[in-house]
This record gives C-alpha cells, sequence and structure tokens, in this order.
C-alpha cells in the first residue's frame, strides 16, 4: 500500500538546516581550537655570571672598563645602590646591553696599590622576572696583590635594639691622629658598605692599618657623615691587621638628639594660649616674659609640643625667653585676642589614652589653667541611679584635671559637669561635659612579678615597663633586696627592658659622637610578656644582660 506524503511546514525545515549547519562548526571550531605551550615554569633562577673582562680577582689593574656577561638580559634596578670601594675619583658609569653589563670607571687614574671592590648589593636583577643575583661583587687590584683581611658584625637600633637595615659601615684610615675628630665630617670613607635585613655586616678584601670604625644613616647619600644623622662607633681605634685574630664588632646606632633639637614652630592658637613645637621631643622646658609685668605662665609637655598658657590676652605681641634642654630662644609671637564677646568657655575633654575604673583616675584636659573646682556641680549617676555627694578627690596642674571617684566595681557610671563647674585662672567658667564609662574590677587587672632580680649585672638601675609599641609606661629602680613588681596592670601585652642609667637622671640618654659618649645600655626580655586579669605573671631576670 502506498504510503501518504508527510507534509512538513518550510519554516520547520529551514530552522533544522541553520541548527545542523551550526553544529557543524562548533564540531571544526572545537578541533582546530589547539591550546598553545605555556613556556614551561616560571623562572625564578638569578643570573649568572659566565665571564668578566679583565677577570674577576685582576692583579696590576689597569683598564678604565670592566665588561660582566651574564647567562641572560640584565638591569640594574638602582644604580645608587651599587658601592665601590674606596671611592672611585670619579662616579661609574654603567651601561646595559643585553646580558653584558660594562663599567667605565672614568678618565682619571685609581689609586696605586690598592684592592677595589664593586658591590652591587641586590641591584642587579634579569630582565623579565626580576630575579636578584644577591651580592655580586667584583674584586680587582692596582698593585701586585689583592689585600684579604676581612671584619665583620652586626648593627642594632640603640632605643628597640632591632637591627637596622641599610646602615652605611665605614672605615677611615687614621693618618694624622689630631685630625679624627672632624675626619668624618670632612672625608667620605675609605670601605664603605650598607647592612642587610639582619643588620649584618662584612667589610672585605680591606689592607692592614689602624681604622677609625662607624656605621651612620647616609640620608642623603652622599658618604659624609652629619651630626643629626644616626650613628653608632667604636670607642677606639681598631686594628686590622694578618697577626691579629677577627673579633665581631656589635655596633649601637642612635639619635644624637641635641643635634636635632631646635624649635620648628610658635603661634598662638586662642586667647591665653600658644604651641610651641620641637624637631624632637624635649625633657624640661622654662618660660619668662620679657615684660614681666605681662603676667603668669603655665605649660605642659605633651609628645614634640608644649601648650603654654598666658595671662597676657589684650596684648598684641608677645616676647618670651624660652630655655629648653640647655639652649634658649627669644621669641616674639603675634597674639590672639579675646574677641568682643569676650573670652570663650572654658572646654573639656579626656586625656588621650584615659580608661577610668575603679583602680584609675579619670583624666580631663582643660582648654585653659584650672584655678577652682565646684564638686556641687559634678553630678554622678551610677548605672541608672543619681548619687548624691559621691566621695571624690581630685588635683590639677595647668590645664590638666585629675579626679577620683570611690567607684564600686562593674558598675555603669556618668560624670555630667555642669557649666560653671571649673573656673579657669582668667576668672572664665567651664562649658559642660558629660562622660560615660565602666567601674570593672580589680579582678579584671593583673600583675608581673620579677624573679631572678639578684642575678641582673650591677650595671642596670632600672626595670622598664613598655606597650607592645614601645612607648614606656612605668619605671622601677632595681631593689635586689624586695619582691619587685609592676601591679594592676590591664590584661593586656607588655614589653620589659632593663636600664643603665648611667648619669642618674632616671631616664634613658642617647650618645654623642664628638664627646666619645655611647648610649645608656638597654636590654630587652626577649618575649612580648602577655597578662591575664586576676593573674599574676612570672618572669625570671637571671639571663638579662645576654645578647
Amino acid at each position: 500500500m502506498e504510503q501518504p506524503d508527510l507534509f512538513v511546514p518550510k519554516a520547520i525545515v529551514s530552522f533544522m538546516r541553520l541548527l545542523g549547519c551550526l553544529l557543524c562548526v562548533l564540531i571544526l571550531y572545537g578541533c582546530a581550537n589547539i591550546v598553545p605551550p605555556t613556556g614551561g615554569p616560571r623562572d625564578a633562577e638569578p643570573p649568572v655570571l659566565v665571564k668578566s673582562t679583565p677577570e674577576q680577582g685582576s692583579i696590576h689593574f689597569k683598564s678604565r672598563y670592566i665588561k660582566l656577561e651574564f647567562d641572560e638580559y640584565v638591569k640594574l634596578q638602582n644604580q645608587a645602590n651599587v658601592r665601590v670601594t674606596p671611592a672611585l675619583p670619579e662616579k661609574p658609569v654603567f651601561i646595559e646591553r643585553f646580558n653584558t653589563l660594562t663599567i667605565d670607571l672614568g678618565e682619571k687614574p685609581l689609586e696605586p696599590n690598592t684592592t677595589y671592590t664593586i658591590n652591587f648589593g641586590d641591584a642587579l636583577t634579569d630582565l623579565n622576572e626580576n630575579n636578584k643575583f644577591q651580592n655580586l661583587r667584583y674584586v680587582f687590584s692596582t698593585g701586585s696583590y689583592l689585600d684579604s683581611l676581612i671584619i665583620q658584625g652586626r648593627v642594632v637600633d640603640a632605643g628597640k635594639r632591632q637591627a637596622y637595615d641599610q646602615a652605611l659601615v665605614s672605615l677611615y684610615p687614621v693618618d694624622n691622629e689630631s685630625d679624627t675628630d672632624s675626619m668624618v665630617f670632612k672625608r667620605k670613607p675609605f670601605y664603605f658598605l650598607k647592612t642587610d635585613k639582619t643588620g649584618a655586616f662584612s667589610l672585605e678584601n680591606l689592607r692592614a692599618g689602624n681604622y677609625i670604625l662607624l656605621a651612620f644613616d647616609d640620608k642623603d647619600n652622599n658618604l659624609l657623615y652629619k651630626s643629626i644623622e644616626p650613628v653608632a662607633f667604636v670607642d677606639s681605634f681598631i686594628e686590622i691587621d694578618t697577626t691579629k685574630q677577627s673579633r665581631a664588632y656589635d655596633l649601637v646606632l642612635f639619635e644624637n638628639t641635641a643635634a636635632l633639637l631646635k624649635l620648628v614652630e610658635r603661634r598662638s592658637l586662642d586667647a591665653g594660649t600658644l604651641r610651641l613645637r620641637f624637631s624632637v621631643p624635649i625633657d624640661s622646658l622654662r618660660l619668662e616674659f620679657v615684660d614681666t609685668t605681662q603676667g603668669k605662665l603655665q605649660w605642659h609637655l605633651m609628645g614634640d609640643s608644649a601648650f603654654v598658657f598666658h595671662q597676657a590676652v589684650y596684648k598684641d605681641t608677645l616676647r618670651l625667653l624660652c630655655y629648653y634642654d640647655g639652649k634658649i630662644d627669644s621669641l616674639t609671637i603675634a597674639n590672639r585676642k579675646g574677641g568682643e564677646a569676650g573670652l570663650k568657655p572654658v572646654s573639656i575633654g579626656l586625656s588621650a589614652g584615659n580608661q577610668p575604673s575603679v583602680l584609675e583616675p579619670l583624666k580631663l584636659i582643660a582648654s585653659r589653667p584650672i584655678e577652682k573646682i565646684d564638686s556641687a556641680l559634678i553630678h554622678w549617676k551610677e548605672d541608672t541611679v543619681i548619687i548624691r555627694n559621691l566621695a571624690m578627690s581630685w588635683k590639677f596642674s595647668a590645664n590638666q584635671l585629675q579626679l577620683t571617684p570611690a567607684l564600686r566595681p562593674n558598675k555603669r557610671y556618668e560624670v555630667f559637669f555642669e557649666k560653671g563647674a571649673l573656673v579657669d585662672w582668667l576668672g572664665t567658667a567651664s562649658d559642660t561635659f558629660r562622660f560615660t564609662f565602666n567601674s570593672q574590677s580589680t579582678e579584671g587587672f593583673g600583675d608581673l612579678i620579677f624573679d631572678g632580680v639578684d642575678s641582673i649585672p650591677a650595671s642596670f638601675t632600672h626595670i622598664q615597663l613598655l606597650d607592645e609599641q614601645y612607648q614606656l609606661l612605668l619605671t622601677l629602680p632595681i631593689n635586689k633586696t624586695d619582691k619587685m613588681a609592676f601591679r594592676q596592670l590591664r590584661p593586656v601585652g607588655y614589653r620589659l627592658r632593663l636600664l643603665a642609667d648611667t648619669n642618674a637622671n632616671g631616664r634613658w640618654d642617647g650618645g654623642d659622637y664628638l664627646s666619645r659618649r655611647q648610649p645608656e645600655l638597654l636590654w630587652y626580655y626577649p618575649e612580648i610578656v602577655k597578662l591575664r586579669a586576676n593573674w599574676e605573671v612570672e618572669v625570671n631576670l637571671g639571663g638579662a644582660g645576654r645578647k
């Protein structure tokens, strides 16, 4: 029987043909889409020196040019980090071309019978991946032999006793002993090298002789020491000799604060208030008016600044004498005066970092010195209950007020100062102030107890407590007969150090190169001490003074 013809719409036929074409294209594309090779693993190897002309370690050197050839293309990341010791008569020129580095030493003749070292540090890398050729050195001699003596050591920061990276360790030959005091300020070092990240250094290929050994932070990169640059030094000349065993030198680098210190800003902030800012924090300050009829002065130090309060609020110009850390300046300052509406009310704020509790007072700072306090205008609330006549004591110094109330533990307190609760030394009433805090409890604090105090070397005079950022918190004179401790501390991390206070002023002092005074000795306990609430942590200081 004959089958009937099936009717298929043209639209469906067209769609099926199009679909078939698309499938063919996709199949062909998938077959043709071949992934190119990745080129293998990333190159992680530094360049390799394959040839040098003249040869490494050459003697009787007379060439102007040095040619270094590597196994791949190279580049100098920072030519300033390439050091030549001793210094060349001219600044060398470095020419990079493909896998070759050419060094032009210049036209001026080199010193006779001298061993030169070109130290690249980590300045040389390959072209594509920046793999560093660490500590590449090229050594040659204009004489008949290479000097071979070595000194090694380490440079640390005097305050934190941490490794000092990139300190310039310098050697100066002692030719004329009468000139040694000024030599390092006038001459570039004969041998020099920068410390690595661990503070270590190794000066090699040295000639025998007597030297001044100095390390300094060469901030302007000119190889000349200036008194404002941090410095470390050895007290006496060092002798480098083939007959003597080389020792390791531990250099302690410090800032000469006396050289850095100067008054950098003086200005009137508001009626009755001045700010003096110094280049570094100062230890002592005394001020007086040139015209003593202008009234009294008070001040307090905060960081690198002194906030000065005066009563000459209607004078156009203030003239003062400023004595600070052995220096004196004569100051003339344009004075901001009170406006037509009179002086602003005294403002009150919380002292930075203050956390009042059952053990710690409430510390406030006012905009001007306080002379009177009216406790009847200070109101307290414990949780939600208003407290009448809460017992408290107070003291004020200049514009700082310390309030010690009789608080109960683990309570939420609110203190409110009504307008006029404080009166400043100009007779102006204070503005309102409100502050809320938790009193905590004595169990929320901990104690640090010290063991092994009797084994501490006699040179150390004080135990000091610092926060984790090296800010000094507390100092205790060492007493080897009593049990020593820092008590009622917040449960956070602390650093401990011992101080050898040689000048007996109760603080750590740096050194001075010209007077050959080394910084006072510090020793840090090797770990951060983590304190827990309501716990006593015992720290053994029997190993004090060891490296």
